[in-house]
């Protein structure tokens, strides 16, 4: 068993508050989302929507979500590699040219989900609207 000296229980003491505080963080963040995706839901429901296509919606934009501050993890954990000289500004710009790269693709891919369910949406209603005709 290892035992610490004062300064040791201090900076033990102090890197289980950080810890604690960045699970702090991330539970109340957690549950910020969990809100915000119960109102976009119940939103797309009174837009309309049925339950599986707002359920889709709304786990399309918190993967969004999720990916946006990962992004933004990504380049600040970049400025923090430049700024201490592990890596070259060309490398950082290099880095920052993938993630852009990145969010490009997910907003492509995205962009065409959302036009894919907005068609199906269309579809549906025309085949209700046909057989209420019928």
């Amino acid at each position: 068993k290892i035992v610490f000296g004062e300064l040791g229980q201090a900076i033990q003491r102090f890197t289980k508050e950080v810890e604690l505080g960045k699970f702090n963080d991330q539970m109340e963040q957690v549950v910020t989302n969990a809100q915000n995706q119960y109102t976009a839901y119940t939103k797309l429901r009174a837009a309309g929507l049925s339950a599986s296509q707002a359920l889709e919606l709304t786990a399309l934009v918190a993967v969004a979500d999720e990916r946006r501050a990962t992004y933004r993890q990504e380049r600040l954990t970049i400025e923090e590699k430049l700024k201490s000289g592990e890596i070259t500004s060309e490398q950082a710009r290099e880095q920052k040219a993938q993630i852009r790269a990145s969010q490009e693709q997910n907003r492509a891919t995205l962009k065409t989900t959302l036009q894919e369910q907005k068609a199906l949406r269309e579809q549906k209603r025309l085949e209700k609207q046909t057989r209420e005709q019928n």
